[in-house]
């Protein structure tokens, strides 16, 4: 996959860009949580704005989130994937665009992202910040799939094989 083609979705335009798996309960959370306590290099945790070791359990922080907030924050080859742990029925994680600037950047979050729907065994979706309908990105893990689908009324998808993302 040539960046070219995927560079305008990460085009600064005043949006976040949002991951999502959708339905998930404290199961599927946990098997991420697993992959990310040994994530290279290890996510940096923070509750109530202190830095804090990840716990074993993910349950541990849902526990603290609602009255002292949580933060989880995951570098995927430089670009910085956030984290707010907004309830256990979806993972959400956020970035700024144009931290992924180029073809290391891409290629770690593609990686990121198919770990997520091998780890869950559901579908994620890369979209414009609270716009989960806007699907930039998607990843299949039935078909060990990453789809571009390009940015909202580009017009244009191509697809990215499987090994192409890491997998």
């Amino acid at each position: 996959m040539e960046w070219q083609q995927v560079a305008p979705g990460f085009e600064p335009d005043g949006a976040l860009r949002d991951i999502y798996v959708f339905g998930t309960d404290l199961s599927d959370w946990q098997r991420v949580w697993e992959v990310l306590r040994t994530w290279d290099p290890l996510p940096d945790l923070t509750i109530a704005g202190q830095t804090a070791n990840m716990p074993e359990k993910v349950q541990d922080i849902f526990n603290v989130v609602q009255e002292r907030g949580a933060r989880l924050s995951v570098n995927v080859s430089g670009a910085i994937l956030n984290c707010f742990f907004f309830g256990d029925d979806e993972i959400e994680f956020d970035l700024v665009p144009d931290e992924v600037s180029g073809p290391t950047e891409f290629e770690g979050l593609a990686r990121f992202m198919s770990m997520l729907g091998r780890a869950t065994g559901k579908s994620v979706v890369m979209t414009t910040e609270n716009a989960r309908e806007a699907v930039i990105l998607r990843y299949e893990p039935d078909a060990q799939r990453l789809e571009w689908v390009g940015p909202p009324d580009d017009g244009w998808k191509v697809d990215i094989a499987a090994h192409h993302a890491g997998a």
